[in-house]
């Protein structure tokens, strides 16, 4: 690959660049997200994981779920087929099979 997407931190500089809060302070808190470090890159950008959990404001939380994600070139992220999972093997075999 010839674009600077192959870790999270130059993932979150494009997506800062691009004038994106996917990573602020305030939206991984607000949706008590978690970014793991393991990714795939292609031509396009690149593929990485992450989980969430809602709390309500009773304390009680819903289950954790994953997401694949993706990272444009321009910094966009989007999430893959819009596929929630249940566990970070399931996600993590979901971005195995991608290409």
């Amino acid at each position: 690959m010839s674009h600077s997407l192959s870790t999270i931190s130059e993932i979150r500089a494009a997506n800062e660049r691009a004038g994106h809060y996917f990573f602020s302070f305030e939206t991984m808190e607000f949706f008590n997200s978690t970014v793991y470090e393991i990714i795939k890159t292609t031509e396009k950008g690149a593929y990485f994981i992450t989980s969430e959990f809602f709390e309500h404001s009773d304390g009680s939380k819903e289950p954790k779920t994953y997401k694949v994600r993706f990272c444009h070139l321009s910094g966009l992220i989007d999430s893959v087929k819009g596929e929630v999972f249940n566990s970070y093997e399931e996600a993590k075999n979901c971005l195995d099979s991608l290409n």
